[in-house]
Parts: structure tokens; sequence; C-alpha cells
């Protein structure tokens, strides 16, 4: 009886430990991905994000490129940087693209929070306007020009001018 009641509280205690083991797991699999797409659309999914990735590719990083290449023949050497920009631009959209084909293919985790936060600041952001350009040549966003001020202010008081030397402004009293 006694072996019996030891047998019976090891077995409790074993199936308890597989129960807390396959909850773990459960929970590292949310963690990792939580439930995984149905292979049908899974398989369209796929098959959407590799025609992405080829077209990408060939946009960004072979015609785009090119195209700016052979116009900067003609227009000048930043259209050359702006080439060597696109192709930057296209290896990340590429690189989007795969990991994107990867989460959908359980083969990678979504991004936690704090981890896109992180890739929001990496790398260099661009500048609009060069330092060498002079101060008349630079263009500030949101501000309002002083000439289309003058303007308007010049075409009101034009239209008050001729309101009242029109004759029917004359005309009243």
């Amino acid at each position: 009886q006694i072996e019996d009641r030891v047998r019976e509280r090891v077995d409790r205690a074993t199936r308890r430990q597989r129960r807390h083991a396959e909850r773990r797991a459960r929970r590292e699999a949310g963690r990792r991905g939580g439930a995984r797409v149905p292979w049908p659309i899974a398989l369209v999914l796929t098959l959407g994000l590799t025609t992405a990735i080829v077209t990408a590719t060939l946009a960004f990083q072979v015609v785009v490129p090119l195209l700016l290449t052979i116009l900067s023949l003609l227009f000048g050497a930043r259209l050359r940087g702006a080439a060597t920009s696109v192709q930057a631009s296209g290896r990340t959209v590429v690189d989007a693209l795969r990991r994107a084909q990867q989460l959908i293919g359980g083969q990678l985790a979504p991004p936690r929070d704090e981890e896109r936060d992180e890739e929001r600041d990496e790398g260099p952001r661009a500048r609009v306007a060069e330092p060498s350009a002079k101060p008349a040549d630079r263009v500030r966003v949101g501000a309002p020009d002083r000439g289309a001020e003058d303007e308007a202010a010049e075409a009101e008081q034009a239209e008050a001018d001729r309101d009242e030397t029109s004759p029917a402004r004359r005309r009243r009293p």
C-alpha cells in the first residue's frame, strides 16, 4: 500500500511537471510569434512577398540606379549620389521583405516594441539642404515666404482701392 501511494504521488508529480512544461512551451511559442498562419494563406503570402522581393530588387537596385547614372552624364554628378542612395534604400526594402517572409514562415519572432524603437533610431538622417548651400538658396519648410506676404498685402490693398473707385461705390452715400 505504501508503495502504491508513493507511485501514485510520483505519477501525479510527473504529470504536473509535464503540464507545466507544456504550458511554458506554449507561452514561449506565443512570445516567438504566436499562432502560425494556416498553410494556404502562408503560401499565398510567401509567393506575394517573393514577387515583391524580385520586383524591389530589379527596381531599386538595377533599373533606377542605372537610369540615374545615365542621367548624371547629362545633368551632373549629384545624380550618382542619388543612385547610391536608391540602392541603399533598395537593400533596406529587400531586407524588410525577407524578414516578413521569415516571420510568416515561422522562422523569425516578431520584434518587440523596444526592438522597433531601436530600429527606428538607427542610421543617419537625410538632410534636405546641403551645408555648402548659401543661406539665400536654402528653403525653410513650413515658414511663409516674405515675398508672398508682401504680394498678398499689395493685392488686398489694390482690391480695396478698386472698390473705393468703382462707380457703384461712388453712388452710395
